[in-house]
């Protein structure tokens, strides 16, 4: 399962130029959400970050 959702990931974000992130906690721990927004980064993609919790701070990964 691993390489098939880091392939999907990495192709989406071939495929586009804007990545919407959608930023809570769970999405914070998760290592996929981590390696999809370093990757995004890395690709120089525009990141828009949506905040889905009321009290989520970001911690600058």
């Amino acid at each position: 399962m691993h390489g098939n959702v880091m392939d999907a990931m990495t192709q989406a974000i071939e495929q586009s130029n804007t990545v919407v992130m959608c930023m809570s906690e769970q999405y914070r721990k998760s290592n996929y959400c981590r390696a999809e927004a370093q990757y995004a980064f890395q690709r120089e993609r525009k990141i828009v970050p949506i905040l889905l919790q009321k009290q989520y701070k970001p911690d600058g990964w």
